[in-house]
């Protein structure tokens, strides 16, 4: 997250009136869990966001792993019925450090999640990022507590995907990530969907760093790639003694990938077969009152070229805070409005 980029951490405007028919109609109060659809939940948290780009070659040349240099953000939050919008910014002081070079970054992620749809969205862009291991790259006599740095490094994502959870009655996503449900016994459901992705990478000189690869054989400036597939999976959350509760979410994806490479005035195209691996951890107590929860969501996107197997990793870890209010005529009237085009 750059300094100057306002990143709408998460915005969940439900506006297909399935969806929102097919979670608002979930049971007030079930054995499994209880809906607080009546409510406000107002949250705040700290998130850090990350995307991440690696290299990996079957030669003597070396693995490269780029990292863009973000920050911590902090945000706020409110769910009422169908709608969920979160907004964060990411702050410079935040545990980011000036060595690693300057990243600019919009991040922004939409999640559906319904009694049987569980449904992500993903449009991202960040420009520039560091190298690890450190001293990587970086010419002799250079200090060794450097990185080699490329600020002028883009990657752009956008993807989604689509699961079905065939126990609905006896699962949900929501108490873990939405707050607006609370799982009351343990319980868990087998997944199936599809996913894809179109991801662009692109640089004014070659990735990988002169030092390493002088001759240039294997410069390449800019990766293009399509894939979609099917995948399956399972999602389980365990309640706990006195009110804690841990969830647990992982699903594996096979996807037919188009992938373009060019650099030094050439390029190929490959087509190939990859998987994909997504899964979802959180750790929370809820009382019914408020709910206090960790968790981490990481996206792992495989894809081949010709000289180098590529991998981009996208995530979230956050830490939350959310609290149940109860509504008054005056909020239900103007919280409504924006319910017009779901209900």
């Amino acid at each position: 997250m750059g300094p100057l980029s306002l990143v709408i951490v998460c915005a969940l405007f439900a506006c297909h009136s399935a969806y929102a028919q097919d979670t608002l109609q979930m049971k007030q109060d079930t054995r499994t869990y209880r809906t607080y659809f009546q409510n406000l939940i107002g949250r705040v948290y700290s998130a850090r966001k990350y995307t991440t780009f690696n290299m990996h070659s079957g030669d003597h040349t070396p693995d490269f792993k780029y990292r863009p240099n973000t920050y911590n953000g902090l945000g706020i939050g409110v769910t009422y019925r169908a709608l969920t919008l979160n907004l964060g910014y990411g702050f410079g002081f935040l545990f980011n450090s000036k060595e690693k070079g300057k990243t600019s970054a919009l991040d922004f992620q939409t999640r559906f999640y319904a009694s049987r749809l569980a449904v992500d969205c993903y449009a991202k862009t960040y420009t520039g990022f560091y190298l690890t291991p450190k001293s990587m790259g970086i010419e002799a006599g250079t200090k060794s507590s450097d990185y080699y740095t490329r600020r002028d490094m883009n990657i752009k994502l956008f993807g989604a995907s689509v699961y079905r959870m065939f126990n609905g009655k006896g699962f949900s996503l929501r108490p873990a990530f939405v707050q607006d449900v609370r799982q009351r016994r343990s319980g868990g459901s087998f997944l199936a969907g599809a996913e894809w992705f179109w991801i662009n990478v692109r640089s004014d000189s070659s990735m990988v760093p002169r030092l390493i690869d002088s001759t240039g054989s294997k410069s390449i400036s800019h990766i293009s790639m399509l894939q979609v597939g099917p995948g399956g999976g399972y999602a389980y959350t365990r309640v706990l003694p006195h009110n804690f509760f841990v969830t647990a979410y992982l699903t594996a994806n096979l996807n037919i990938s188009l992938v373009r490479e060019a650099g030094l005035g050439s390029s190929t195209f490959k087509t190939g077969l990859n998987t994909n691996l997504l899964y979802r951890l959180a750790l929370g107590y809820d009382n019914g009152d408020y709910s206090i929860s960790a968790y981490v969501f990481n996206n792992r996107i495989a894809f081949k070229g010709v000289d180098y197997n590529y991998g981009v990793t996208t995530g979230n870890v956050r830490i939350m805070f959310a609290k149940r209010f109860k509504t008054t005529r005056t909020i239900k009237k103007y919280m409504n409005l924006f319910n017009i085009l779901i209900d």
